[in-house]
């Protein structure tokens, strides 16, 4: 591929998205994007990764997904770079769903899509283990950066205020899986 008199390449372009994401430019990155289908590289596996992985580490998890579906071949680096770029963006729920969407294609994970849900289940098990050593405050915290809540979280800080004699926040906290179009279960009750 000819760049500015340059030859560029798939390897070239796999840099390129790394520096691109290291420095979160995102603008540039997305221009690199366009590029890709514009020299006839939005077939290949690797660059497609490497754009995955740039629009993960930029924050962009809408466009990270966009891409993945739109690849023609997902190996287990793309998968597990999906599943990191959602745990890293503080969305356990989606990496969780991921990882099992990758085990219904019969692909085993790697490394690094281990450490990803991994991370993700810690993101659930730090919010009991700070209520649990009596810091409700530090479980209140970790549950309000997380972006994809689902039942599971809210039945962990429900159950944790409420056991920490905190009832008028675990009604809070109930009332707020409405607004995430969340029914609330026997667990929730239970808290």
């Amino acid at each position: 591929m000819l760049f500015r008199g340059l030859l560029l390449s798939v390897g070239i372009l796999g840099v390129a998205f790394t520096r691109k994401q290291l420095l979160g430019d995102l603008a540039s990155g997305e221009w690199f994007d366009n590029y890709i289908t514009e020299s006839g590289f939005h077939r290949n596996v690797f660059v497609l990764t490497s754009s995955v992985h740039m629009y993960a580490k930029c924050g962009s998890m809408e466009k990270a997904l966009q891409v993945f579906y739109g690849m023609v071949e997902r190996d287990i680096v793309c998968w597990s770079a999906m599943i990191q770029g959602y745990e890293s963006n503080r969305l356990p729920k989606e990496a969780f769903d991921l990882f099992f969407e990758m085990q219904m294609e019969n692909l085993r994970p790697n490394c690094y899509a281990m450490v990803g849900v991994l991370s993700a289940c810690a993101s659930i098990a730090l919010i009991d283990f700070y209520a649990k050593c009596g810091s409700i405050t530090s479980a209140v915290d970790i549950f309000r950066m997380m972006k994809g809540k689902d039942r599971v979280v809210f039945n962990a800080v429900i159950s944790e205020l409420a056991m920490n004699g905190y009832v008028w926040a675990t009604f809070g906290v109930f009332g707020q899986m409405e607004k995430y179009g969340i029914q609330p279960d026997g667990n929730n009750f239970v808290g």
